[in-house]
């Protein structure tokens, strides 16, 4: 919101398409906001990037539709949570080691298990049962990119702490 408001000259709230919990990194984040400047969406890209902290990018700006809410507009959203098989120093601490056996073949099947509408109220905290728990997964499966493993969902929404839930118990 700060670099919005000096590269707009206005002040107003920013709307995330999803929040991420803590530890988790978002990529191809979508935002939207109010504005009345004259900039053009490639200037207010480049403004914005020469003012923002150097691990967050603006990679597209576009004019939408006034009406337009990141959150609320969004037909999907994918996560991907990924794993790790052996120590190394690089990725440490970017992605959970996992060391011992894992059942692929079950874990495969147990991800397409997922997929349809249904209600997931056991894949989310006291805190996320206020809310409807029927979700729609689009699609669940295991990317494998050794030594990394990802458990990649896509769905219409996700619940509190829903995909770590998954992740755990996939």
């Amino acid at each position: 919101a700060r670099a919005i408001g000096e590269v707009t000259g206005e002040r107003g709230a920013v709307t995330g398409a999803g929040r991420t919990d803590a530890g988790v990194h978002a990529a191809a984040q979508v935002a939207s906001f109010l504005s009345a400047t004259r900039l053009d969406p490639a200037t207010i890209r480049r403004a914005l990037n020469a003012r923002l902290p150097a691990d967050i990018r603006v990679s597209s700006v576009e004019e939408a539709p006034r009406d337009f809410n990141a959150r609320f507009d969004a037909r999907s959203r994918s996560y991907r949570y990924c794993l790790i098989r052996r120590p190394t120093a690089l990725w440490r601490g970017r992605y959970h080691l996992v060391e011992g056996a894992l059942d692929l073949p079950s874990m495969r099947r147990s991800l397409g298990d997922l997929v349809g509408e249904r209600d997931f109220a056991s894949f989310t905290t006291a805190e996320g049962r206020e809310a409807p728990s029927r979700c729609r997964v689009i699609s669940a499966e295991l990317v494998e990119s050794p030594p990394l493993l990802a458990i990649a969902v896509t769905a219409d929404h996700f619940l509190h702490k829903m995909m770590r839930l998954i992740a755990g118990t996939v």
